[in-house]
């Protein structure tokens, strides 16, 4: 689910805005193969995701043909993990695999910028 909502205002005689967006992923209720036993894909070292939440804001004003924007990207520092992955590493054939790798996948940081547009 994305929700976002825009406020359109005049600042100091400069047509300005600001934003906010929200986006929802819920849990997934049912079985991916990896997550299921009944699967050769099956891997019993991953678990399922939790439902992730991320909000990002932006507020700006244009200027003559100039548009200065400041953004928020993960405006609550979201750090849920959205994926993980598993890899064997077995270099050298039949015996078991020396360690496994793990990869979590999760949000960027909260970031923070300006955006500077030019327009004919």
């Amino acid at each position: 689910m994305a929700v976002g909502a825009q406020y359109n205002f005049n600042a100091f005689a400069l047509k300005s805005f600001a934003r906010l967006d929200y986006e929802f992923a819920s849990k997934n209720r049912t079985l991916f193969a990896g997550d299921d036993r009944g699967t050769v894909q099956y891997d019993p070292y991953l678990g399922p995701t939790s439902a992730t939440t991320f909000v990002s804001a932006r507020a700006g004003t244009q200027i003559s043909n100039f548009s200065v924007e400041l953004f928020i990207d993960n405006l609550l520092d979201s750090r849920t993990i959205t994926s993980i992955t598993h890899t064997a590493l077995d270099g050298a054939g039949p015996q078991p695999p020396v360690s496994p790798l793990y990869t979590y996948s999760t949000f960027r940081p909260r970031t923070f910028g300006l955006t500077f547009i030019y327009r004919q």
